[in-house]
């Protein structure tokens, strides 16, 4: 236990480069760089869709500024830190219904395309009208700028 020195240890310090690359298993990765895995997400939030004003603070989200509200279940999650192109992945989810046969869809909204610095997401049950719920969970992945 304890922390390691790294002159001693015979590792060094992984620079952004090393980390991107993911394939360096004599260098260490410090907090500071460890966004920069391709593994790691460059962003993630947790919100309740059903609010208008919807939180961000360090507990619910990473590497997000803002969400704005476009109406019933369409959300446009604005990033702080861009990606360095549109060709990133997202990973959604809400709340499963307690009973009944619903089916949530949750994605991309209709028309939108990703954008470097925001992602327009949008929530339907049962293929209807955008509807707002309450558990939105979604997590971004990719290079970022």
């Amino acid at each position: 236990p304890g922390d390691i020195n790294l002159a001693t240890s015979g590792l060094s310090a992984a620079s952004q480069a090393d980390v991107e690359a993911a394939t360096s298993f004599l260098t260490a990765v410090t907090p500071g760089r460890v966004q920069f895995h391709p593994g790691a997400a460059k962003a993630w939030i947790m919100f309740d869709g059903r609010n208008t004003v919807i939180s961000t603070t360090s507990d619910k989200a990473y590497n997000v500024s803002s969400v704005s509200d476009n109406g019933a279940g369409n959300w446009t999650i604005n990033f702080i830190t861009n990606f360095s192109a549109a060709s990133y992945s997202a990973v959604f989810g809400t709340r499963m219904p307690i009973s009944g046969n619903a089916v949530r869809q949750v994605g991309l909204a209709d028309g939108a395309t990703p954008g470097v610095g925001s992602f327009n997401l949008a929530h339907a049950v049962n293929a209807a009208a955008y509807s707002d719920t309450d558990f939105v969970y979604a997590a971004f992945y990719g290079d970022q700028a």
